[in-house]
C-alpha cells in the first residue's frame, strides 16, 4: 500500500456529513489517527457534533482498528475550539 491510498483510508472523508466536517477540521481533527486522543463524550462537546457524526466516526476508525480514547485518558476539547467553530458561521 503507498502512502497516497493509506493518508486516503485515514482521512474524514468518511460519511461524515459535510456541516459536521467542517467543525471537526476547524477544531483541529485531520485524519482519523487524532480521534484517538480524544474520548466519544469530549467530541460530543463540540458545537455541531452529534451522536450520528460520533457512530460514522467511530465506523471509520474501527476498521483502521483504532478506538476513542477512555474518558480518563481523554484530551479535552477546549472552549477555544468551540469559540473558533462559532466564530465560522
Amino acid at each position: 500500500m503507498n502512502n497516497q491510498s493509506k493518508s486516503s483510508e485515514n482521512d474524514l472523508s468518511v460519511g461524515i456529513p459535510k456541516p459536521a466536517l467542517r467543525v471537526l477540521e476547524a477544531a483541529g481533527f485531520k485524519n482519523l489517527t487524532d480521534f484517538t486522543l480524544v474520548s466519544e463524550e469530549e467530541l460530543l462537546k463540540l458545537h455541531g457534533i452529534g451522536p450520528k457524526a460520533v457512530r460514522i466516526i467511530s465506523a471509520a476508525m474501527e476498521t483502521q482498528g483504532l478506538h476513542f480514547a477512555n474518558k480518563e485518558n481523554s484530551n479535552k476539547i477546549s472552549e477555544k475550539a468551540n469559540q473558533k467553530i462559532a466564530g465560522r458561521k
